[in-house]
C-alpha cells in the first residue's frame, strides 16, 4: 500500500551560492484543519507529534 507518509509545509528563501538558505516555517494548522473539515476527511490531531493523522476509512 502506497500513501502519503507526511507533509511538511515551509518556505525556502535562496540567499545565494555562498550563504546558507534560510528556512521559514509557518504554522498552517488552522488552514489545514479547515480543509479537512470542509471535505469531510477523517482525521485527528496528535498534540505530541504536532501532526494531523488522516484516516482513509475511519467513520
Amino acid at each position: 500500500m502506497n500513501g502519503l507518509k507526511f507533509l511538511e509545509i515551509k518556505e525556502i528563501k535562496n540567499r545565494g551560492r555562498l550563504i546558507e538558505d534560510k528556512f521559514i516555517i509557518y504554522d498552517k494548522k488552522a488552514e489545514i484543519y479547515k480543509i479537512l473539515e470542509k471535505f469531510y476527511i477523517p482525521f485527528e490531531y496528535d498534540e505530541i507529534e504536532n501532526a494531523f493523522i488522516i484516516y482513509g476509512y475511519k467513520s
